[in-house]
């Protein structure tokens, strides 16, 4: 009985060790990411030169027009927040199909507070350019009637988080390396308020699962 706890125990951490070094083995050309994610003339949390904390709401909608990435903004002050679509000349790991949530950025007493980038990216595409986690939580939820996976890395220092959501659909599913992703932007002092709450390990993920179809 012994044996079998271990094996398994160790077949998940084998399985995730080969995923990590397929990872690595793959070319991946994170120059371009690396230098949006992480700008070398804007303090990061930094996207476009807009910060949170300190970038007014009005100032986040005119350089977001002035990128010419941008297909719409929009700024509601009642909500209060913008939601902005990408067109056609924006980085390729901006999501423009419309197919997920979008990106939106919160507003608090007219400064952009935080903000949230549906993406085109990876996990494995994040992990790459930026490197481990500062701390990771995966957890089980459900939501109107469906189980889902949800799990975020974080990274207090640059003021990052990495989102993927996993939906259940009835069948066993873990969170994988090719999972969709949303980068998320907030303040350092913000992510330094909630890091206590990013305690899971790799093993915690890994075990995470989907409930069987029943």
């Amino acid at each position: 009985m012994p044996n079998l706890y271990l094996r398994l125990v160790l077949l998940p951490l084998i399985a995730f060790a080969i995923a990590t070094l397929v990872i690595r083995a793959q070319p991946f050309d994170n120059t371009q990411l690396r230098a949006l994610l992480l700008p070398e003339n804007c303090p990061a949390p930094c996207f476009m030169g807009i910060q949170p904390g300190v970038t007014t709401a009005e100032e986040a909608v005119k350089l977001l027009e002035a990128s010419g990435w941008v297909e719409s903004t929009v700024y509601d002050p009642k909500l209060p927040l913008i939601r902005m679509t990408w067109n056609s000349r924006s980085p390729a790991w901006l999501n423009n199909t419309g197919a997920y949530n979008g990106s939106v950025m919160w507003v608090t007493k007219g400064v952009v507070d935080a903000f949230m980038l549906d993406t085109t990216l990876t996990l494995s595409d994040f992990l790459l350019a930026v490197g481990p986690p500062e701390g990771q939580r995966i957890t089980l939820n459900y939501l109107e009637g469906g189980n889902y996976l949800f799990y975020t890395a974080f990274y207090a220092r640059l003021g990052l988080s990495a989102t993927s959501q996993g939906d259940c659909d009835g069948r066993r599913k873990i969170i994988t390396y090719n999972d969709h992703l949303y980068l998320g932007y907030s303040s350092s002092t913000n992510m330094f308020g909630v890091r206590t709450q990013y305690t899971n390990s790799w093993v915690d993920v890994l075990h995470t699962t989907c409930p069987p179809y029943s």
